[in-house]
């Protein structure tokens, strides 16, 4: 448990009041001195409890108890024993029943659970009280995976959970009833200490309820077993626990002055200058809502947007503080907020931090200051994904919302408003695994009204390689919003995603629409699938063979065109020693690609051929190696063009469209040329200009991948060179080019390897031509 060393802020602040006569008024009445045979004292806070039945035991080794004696308190809530146990002797002490004043509800109440203490006998006389957090160090004892009950091991357990609370002793203390003026000696500190924190204890009680009375007292000190024992960050806990500190101040005997300020101390020490403003702003805010399903482990997230942090979670699942980098960087810390709508399922975690405040944690020079920051009102959005492993080799999912916090509206400027917008159920990502991560989306998100917006990337979830969005850990991708009622023109959408756990099945993102003003939507969305092997979509395929080559081109000197990584890898003379395979297809190696069958899509003849096979570059070695399904085109030099006219070639055949995406058996799926046709004008640049040494081209192509169309229907700004009849228009249109040649005795074939975009993915395609009246 986090050390309570401020309660010693507010004890300081009631023994210097009792020291400097803030308060005045008549001194207690002292407690009669116990009779002379009693061998221990003490009495049960909260209290005075009158009445009760506190019974004395012995406990051996095994936790086993003997009752010893049974007193009952007086009407000044004290008890007194008389049983002289041996030396060392484990003592517990039990008290139930008997009634007490609730200074906080000004109403008497009734000790309807049990409560104990834990002592060691040294043999001499000493108080043994028992309060909540005395129950709460008997609890842990008792459910330890090893319960140690022997004399050494309780006394060393109870001096340890003293220092923790920022005691010195657990149960040897004064009662002091703070709610009453002090007298004129100021008290000790240490009595001081545990009086604020009993007192603390009821505050925290009453908060905990969300109607008055209905929290018994045995929900409260289970609540604060869990509070110490099980979880010290239970952020459901933690912010009423702060809370019922500063609750209890108000009823405390002291001036004014001395209860903003012991808030203050509290709240936030000195980082901040205590008003009742800050103290408000600082006070907790919001219901934590939601819970995890599975731990989530130290160190082993990263918050989407801010990848080189560390996380820590309680045991909820809910994210409490974060760092960003190692050691020697910011961390910050949840306080007195709560967190709403967590989801944690041990792969993602979403969550909101509730309005109140957090500490941050600064280097500075070789140690760290730690300074208190008020959140907003609303706090602050998170996602985190857990690191991926085993991610596909290839294959498509469909990543389904799991998770979410509420859209979250920050004003640009004080007084802007914007309508209530939540997610819509069926939101989704769309994951193609091409050994990273291509990202699609399909977001809903519904007005007050009823009405759905969609935000969708490119492709939407059937084709996520559309959206531009790769991610081994975390990208962006922006996304335009429909102009509305709702979203004013100019308004735009931006969603973080981070793949995450292993398949990286999962994905955590942070979501946020930013308002033509300036204002901001904000949420955090977890996505999960099945626990499935996705579907086939992405992993390579066969293709076919095609119509053939006939007559097969003989080994020799030709024409190659090959493109990989958008670089045109063919734009000088013919290549020497080019083999063909029994298929007519192209083997071996040029330019450090390897080529490998099986062939697909092969057509021509022995002057002009096209066909796609497997090309290799790099090297396994060097971790660099790339594999991927490629068209190529196959001339042989030698042929003899027109010197003037113009001429129509018409499509004969064309291999499939691929892409540069993914590499051995993790490729899109090929696209398909539907049309093409070239009309050539022979030494005509431009068209009705004689050039004797270029010509023009129109090319006029359409296809379609990924179901999107492409196409050209344009010039090509450099056309051909008659002098080596090759094709190379580079500007086609934007992102299209081409690079061919002519084929055949009189110029009767034209192949071209073509280049083209659909959303930012480059594809290509080999096609041959022949002349129109050939």
């Amino acid at each position: 448990m986090r050390s309570m060393g401020w309660m010693a802020g507010i004890a300081l602040a009631w023994a210097l009041t009792a020291c400097g006569g803030g308060g005045g008024g008549s001194t207690p009445t002292p407690t009669p001195p116990p009779p002379p045979a009693t061998t221990l004292s003490g009495s049960i806070a909260p209290g005075p409890v009158a009445g009760a039945t506190v019974q004395l035991f012995s406990v051996d080794a095994q936790g086993r108890t003997t009752l010893l004696e049974q007193v009952r308190t007086g009407n000044d809530g004290e008890y007194a024993f008389h049983a002289t146990p041996a030396a060392d002797t484990v003592l517990m002490v039990s008290a139930n029943g008997g009634n007490w004043t609730d200074p906080l509800r000004k109403a008497s109440a009734t000790l309807d659970a049990p409560m104990r203490s834990l002592d060691v006998w040294a043999g001499t006389t000493r108080r043994v009280n028992i309060t909540p957090y005395t129950e709460a160090f008997v609890r842990g004892i008792e459910k330890a995976k090893a319960p140690n009950w022997s004399a050494a091991g309780v006394r060393a357990a109870s001096n340890e959970a003293a220092r923790t609370l920022g005691f010195d002793s657990l149960t040897d203390f004064t009662r002091l009833d703070l709610t009453q003026p002090p007298g004129t000696t100021a008290p000790k500190l240490s009595d001081v200490s545990h009086a604020v924190a009993n007192g603390s204890f009821l505050g925290f009680w009453h908060r905990l309820e969300t109607t008055p009375g209905q929290l018994n007292l045995a929900a409260a000190l289970d609540a604060l077993e869990r509070f110490i024992n099980v979880d010290p960050e239970d952020d459901r806990l933690v912010p009423a626990f702060i809370a019922g500190a500063v609750d209890f101040v108000d009823v405390a005997a002291l001036s004014a002055d001395d209860k903003l300020a012991a808030k203050g101390q509290i709240l936030y020490g000195t980082d901040i200058v205590p008003t009742p403003a800050t103290i408000a702003q600082a006070m907790p805010r919001g219901v934590s809502s939601g819970g995890g399903q599975a731990p989530m482990p130290d160190d082993q997230f990263r918050l989407v947007g801010q990848p080189q942090g560390r996380t820590h979670f309680n045991l909820r699942g809910a994210l409490v503080s974060y760092g960003e980098g190692d050691a020697k960087t910011r961390r910050s810390e949840l306080y007195s907020a709560s967190v709403a709508e967590v989801f944690a399922d041990g792969d993602v975690g979403v969550g909101r931090w509730n309005g109140g405040l957090q500490q941050l944690t600064s280097p500075s020079g070789s140690s760290s200051v730690t300074n208190s920051v008020i959140l907003s009102t609303d706090g602050w959005t998170y996602a985190a994904g857990r690191e991926t492993s085993q991610v596909p080799a290839c294959g498509l999912r469909k990543l389904s919302l799991a998770g979410s916090t509420k859209l979250l509206f920050t004003p640009w400027n004080s007084g802007d408003t914007g309508p209530a917008l939540t997610l819509d159920a069926d939101s989704a990502l769309g994951a193609l695994y091409l050994g990273y991560v291509q990202v699609g989306v399909d977001i809903g998100i519904r007005t007050a009204a009823g009405d759905t917006l969609r935000l969708q990337s490119v492709g939407g979830l059937d084709h996520p390689e559309l959206a531009g969005l790769q991610s081994a850990a975390e990208n962006e991708v922006f996304l335009n919003v429909p102009t509305s009622a709702t979203f004013p023109a100019g308004s735009t959408a931006t969603l973080t995603v981070r793949p995450a756990g292993a398949g990286a099945r999962k994905a955590a993102a942070l979501l946020k629409i930013r308002m033509a003003g300036g204002s901001t939507y904000s949420a955090a969305l977890a996505f999960v699938a099945p626990d499935t092997p996705p579907d086939a979509r992405g992993c390579a395929q066969p293709g076919a063979p095609g119509a053939g080559i006939n007559p097969r081109p003989a080994p020799g000197s030709y024409y190659v065109f090959l493109n990989q990584a958008d670089t045109d890898l063919f734009m000088g003379a013919p290549q020497d020693a080019v083999a063909f395979g029994s298929a007519g297809d192209l083997t071996g190696s040029l330019w450090g690609m390897k080529f490998a069958g099986p062939a697909f899509d092969l057509a021509g003849n022995a002057y002009a051929s096209i066909g796609r096979i497997t090309v290799t570059t790099g090297s396994a070695a060097a971790g660099n190696e790339l594999t991927r399904s490629q068209p190529y085109a196959v001339a042989q030099p030698g042929a003899v063009t027109p010197t003037s006219g113009s001429a129509v070639y018409q499509l004969v055949a064309a291999t499939a469209v691929t892409a540069e995406r993914g590499s051995g058996q993790a490729q899109l799926p090929p696209g398909q040329i539907d049309a093409a046709s070239v009309t050539v004008y022979f030494n005509q640049d431009p068209v009705g200009t004689i050039n004797p040494n270029y010509g023009t081209a129109r090319f006029n192509i359409a296809g379609r991948f990924a179901g999107l169309p492409f196409g050209s229907d344009v010039l090509a700004s450099q056309g051909f060179g008659p002098v080596d009849v090759r094709i190379y228009g580079q500007t086609l249109g934007g992102s299209s080019q081409v690079s061919g040649s002519f084929a055949g005795p009189s110029g009767d074939y034209l192949v071209v390897l073509y280049r083209d975009g659909v959303s930012g993915v480059p594809v290509r395609a080999a096609l041959l031509f022949k002349r129109q009246g050939s």
